[in-house]
């Protein structure tokens, strides 16, 4: 295992401490675990990797150039928010494809010597987000996206999506592990972040 210094996490309301979701969230327990003694944290609630919400193919910049650890948790919201899919040529940051891409690629150029993790959520129940968007795509569609880009760039991609202990879609699981089916309360980011620790090195 590294020993990493600095842990920053870009992402969402899964991330976003502000919106109170959560007393101790996923990226806390791991930087406990793995000792890393400083985090910073780009998690904007509603933010998608596309345009136009606090769009992360924007952000990337604000990663400290310290960090030794990029944990990248995102897309839900391109799903639950409607951003077009698009396709693997797009080079437009107002598609999901087009806008991921542009994502990773710059982030691998400007930090190569960062260990980079795309974690995709898990699968979500219709309590947030429906089932189908008004794109006429589903959570997965935006998951095999994303499992295509990160490959492309060599970007270890922790896919959330399809671990079966750990899925809202379940009612049972869902409720024991989230809000409201899309968000993880205490006892779903400690379950989440006791996965990640099994798939970080």
């Amino acid at each position: 295992m590294t020993q990493y210094q600095h842990l920053t996490v870009l992402g969402d309301s899964i991330t976003d401490q502000r919106n109170h979701y959560a007393h101790k969230w996923y990226y806390q327990w791991l930087a406990e675990w793995l000792a890393i003694p400083t985090i910073t944290n780009l998690g904007i609630s509603g933010s998608t990797i596309a345009q136009p919400y606090e769009p992360m193919v924007e952000r990337w910049q604000a990663i400290p150039a310290t960090t030794d650890l990029l944990l990248i948790y995102a897309g839900v919201n391109d799903f639950g928010r409607n951003v077009p899919l698009g396709q693997l040529t797009d080079q437009t940051t107002t598609t999901f494809y087009g806008a991921l891409q542009q994502l990773l690629g710059s982030i691998t150029q400007r930090y190569p010597q960062t260990m980079v993790y795309f974690i995709s959520h898990v699968a979500i129940g219709t309590a947030f987000f429906p089932a189908v968007n008004q794109e006429g795509y589903q959570q997965q569609d935006y998951e095999a996206a994303i499992a295509q880009v990160t490959a492309l760039f060599g970007v270890q991609h922790i896919s959330l999506f399809h671990e079966s202990t750990l899925s809202f879609a379940d009612t049972q699981q869902a409720v024991a592990l989230s809000l409201d089916s899309l968000h993880p309360n205490d006892a779903g980011h400690k379950k989440i972040a006791q996965l990640l620790r099994t798939k970080i090195r």
